[in-house]
């Protein structure tokens, strides 16, 4: 009974607990897109660095 009237009216403290924590889901979503782009360029300079030690490496061959 008594949650079921918490949850009908919301007091002023959880609603801020609301806007933090949407305020903590967007900078958990920018920080994840931020983390993928990191993950993705050095992967992505790992490839490119890698094709090149082994251009390096045939040339050095021939």
């Amino acid at each position: 009974m008594h949650a079921s009237i918490r949850m009908i009216r919301p007091s002023a403290s959880e609603r801020d607990q609301q806007k933090n924590s949407l305020l903590h889901f967007s900078l958990a979503k920018s920080g994840y897109s931020y983390v993928w782009q990191c993950l993705a360029t050095s992967i992505w300079m790992d490839g490119w660095m890698s094709g090149y030690v082994e251009k390096a490496k045939a040339s050095l061959d021939n």
